[in-house]
C-alpha cells in the first residue's frame, strides 16, 4: 500500500504544477497508482479544487478556528475525494453527533465533550442490502436509538466505516487519539450485535487532521483488545498541491479498493447475512 501516498499525474498537470510551486521528483511518480482501478486515478478535472482547498488553507492558516477549517477546507476535499463514487459513499459532517452510550460501556467516565469526531465516510448500500439492515434492526422495537447500524442513529442505514478527527494541531493529540477510539470501539460494540460469537471487527480506517496534515491510523480488533497502528507517515496534507493530490489518491484508494475489496464483503457476510457480495 506505499504507494497510497504518491500521487500519479499526466505530463499536462506536472505543467501547471511547476508554475505554482515547487516539486521534488518524489512528490509525483506515474507508475504509483493502482492501474487496475482506473477511477482512482488523478487528473486535471480535480486541479481547480485542489488549487482552491491548497489557496483555502494558506489564507487560513493562522486565523480560522476548528469549525471554519471544517467546512472551508476539510469538507471540500472530501467532497472532491468521493466525487467518483457519489452513488456509493458519502462523507457527513457528525460534529454533533454522539456515540450510543449502551455501546460506550469502555468510556462511560468520558463523555464531557458532545464533540467526538468530525466527519465519516460511509457506504450507500444498495435497495436489497439497505432492506436487509433494516430487517436485522427490526429486532430493536423498544429503543429507537438501538435502530441503527452504526454507533450512532445520526445515521442508521450506511455503514460508517471511516471515522475523521480534526484538531487545530498536534498539541492535541491525546485527545484527537482518545476520541477516536472511543468513536470506532463504539462501533464495532455495536456491529457485535449481529455478528457470531468469536468473529473479529475487519480493521477500519481512522484519521486525524492536524491543521493542514492527513494521518491515517487502523483500528484492529484482536477480540480481547483493539490497537490503533499508526501508519508512519501522512498521507497528504492541504497546504501544497502535491499534498491535496496524495490526500485524493489515498481516499480514493480507502473506498474504491479497500471498501469494496475488504470491508464490505467481511460486513455483508458477517453483519448483514447475505451469502455473497
Amino acid at each position: 500500500m506505499q504507494y497510497l501516498y504518491f500521487s500519479c499525474c499526466t505530463d499536462s498537470l506536472r505543467a501547471q504544477f511547476e508554475e505554482k510551486e515547487q516539486l521534488r521528483p518524489s512528490m509525483l511518480s506515474p507508475t504509483s497508482a493502482p492501474t487496475s482501478h482506473e477511477t482512482s486515478r488523478l487528473d486535471d478535472r480535480d486541479f481547480e479544487y485542489v488549487c482552491e482547498v491548497r489557496d483555502s488553507t494558506v489564507k487560513y492558516w493562522a486565523n480560522a478556528h476548528e469549525a471554519g477549517w471544517n467546512s472551508k477546507i476539510h469538507q471540500k476535499i472530501l467532497d472532491r475525494a468521493l466525487k467518483p463514487y457519489e452513488d456509493r459513499y458519502e462523507s457527513h459532517n457528525v460534529t454533533t453527533a454522539m456515540p450510543i452510550k449502551a455501546f460506550m460501556s469502555a468510556f462511560k467516565d468520558d463523555l464531557k465533550d458532545p464533540k467526538v469526531v468530525d466527519f465519516v465516510i460511509s457506504h450507500i448500500p444498495p435497495s436489497a442490502t439497505k432492506r436487509n439492515i433494516q430487517t436485522l434492526l427490526r429486532d430493536e422495537l423498544d429503543n429507537d436509538e438501538l435502530r441503527t447500524i452504526n454507533q450512532t442513529a445520526y445515521i442508521r442505514y450506511q455503514p460508517a466505516f471511516l471515522a475523521i478527527k480534526t484538531k487545530r494541531g498536534h498539541n492535541d493529540e491525546l485527545d484527537a487519539n482518545s476520541k477516536l477510539a472511543m468513536w470506532t470501539t463504539a462501533w464495532q460494540v455495536g456491529v457485535s450485535r449481529f455478528t457470531k460469537p468469536g468473529i473479529p471487527c475487519t480493521p477500519l480506517p481512522c484519521i486525524i487532521v492536524y491543521g493542514h496534515v492527513w494521518e491515517l491510523q487502523w483500528a484492529v480488533d484482536t477480540e480481547d483488545m483493539v490497537y490503533f497502528i499508526k501508519h508512519p507517515e501522512p498521507i497528504g496534507n492541504t497546504a501544497t498541491i502535491a499534498g491535496c493530490y496524495r490526500l485524493l489518491a489515498a481516499i480514493r484508494y480507502l473506498v474504491s479498493v479497500w471498501s469494496e475489496e475488504v470491508f464490505l464483503p467481511w460486513f455483508v457476510e458477517n453483519v448483514v447475512g447475505e451469502e455473497e457480495w
